[in-house]
């Protein structure tokens, strides 16, 4: 082999090897961004899904609340009248404020009966119907029961509610109106004290689809469980969480989302800059 030959190649050689160390460099630097982009990604998660349930319990809890300090202030303890009924029911503006709620009424309270008295209902003809005893069901009968006992808001297990024709899986949510403000007390006392209920059916599903656009900005996907589904075990992407209280029981989960397409720029850019430097090197 000549000396111009061994040149050759020698010099073809030292350039493979230049590009063989060159591509490797730009492998490593996008391994790299990668693994940057998905570290800053579960530490948004991480952050996102400490401040998820601080968000959520207004949405699910406290907002319906504001339907006790509504009625307080609509239902004179002295005159449950049918046209403070009306105030009540225009003032909470009830189908807009609360998707998914299918009917929102008052009841009479006794220690054996609760009888519903006034009732606003999306359904035709509706299932609690003025005079209807809600204690007659054994699951509404435990929740306003612990309700009454407590003084305080709590929803029911999920039931199905039907208008004859179509039945909705609803929780029944109870807010008990006291006849004069005090602070909770005894059972025997918060039950004599007891005037009756606000009580609403809520499709939790129809509620929570209107409520979680709020959350798309988020680094996690958010869906809520079936009462009867089983949980999806845990991972370390994936949490599951629940929640109770006016509004019933809610089982979520929350799955981190992969990196948006503005994180993962960086590594397109060290692969196309490191693919194209390391051909103008060879």
């Amino acid at each position: 082999m000549t000396d111009n030959q061994q040149r050759r190649t020698g010099g073809r050689r030292t350039a493979f090897l230049v590009l063989l160390v060159a591509l490797a460099t730009t492998a490593f630097g996008v391994w790299r961004e990668r693994e940057i982009a998905q570290q800053n990604q579960i530490i948004r998660w991480q952050d996102s899904f400490t401040q998820l349930q601080p968000i959520l319990a207004p949405l699910i809890g406290q907002k319906l609340e504001t339907l006790r300090d509504q009625a307080k202030s609509t239902l004179r303890h002295e005159n449950f009248s049918e046209s403070s009924w009306q105030d009540f029911i225009t003032a909470t503006e009830w189908r807009s404020h609360f998707p998914g709620m299918v009917e929102i009424g008052y009841a009479d309270f006794s220690e054996d009966k609760c009888t519903v008295k006034f009732l606003a209902s999306q359904q035709t003809p509706p299932a609690h119907t003025p005079g209807f005893d809600l204690n007659s069901d054994a699951v509404i009968r435990e929740t306003l029961q612990k309700s009454a006992d407590g003084s305080y808001g709590i929803g029911s297990r999920e039931i199905s509610l039907s208008d004859g024709t179509n039945a909705v899986r609803v929780i029944i949510g109870f807010l008990p109106i006291p006849k004069h403000d005090a602070r909770p007390g005894t059972a025997a006392e918060n039950r004599a004290n007891l005037a009756g209920f606000i009580f609403f059916a809520l499709d939790q599903d129809a509620y929570f689809a209107a409520v979680q656009p709020q959350f798309k900005n988020l680094p996690l996907d958010l869906r809520l469980l079936a009462a009867d589904e089983v949980a999806p075990p845990r991972s370390a992407t994936m949490r599951l969480f629940s929640s109770s209280g006016t509004s019933g029981e809610w089982r979520f989960v929350a799955t981190m989302k992969a990196p948006t397409t503005s994180a993962n720029a960086p590594q397109w850019i060290v692969l196309i800059d490191g693919t194209a430097l390391s051909l103008l090197l060879y």
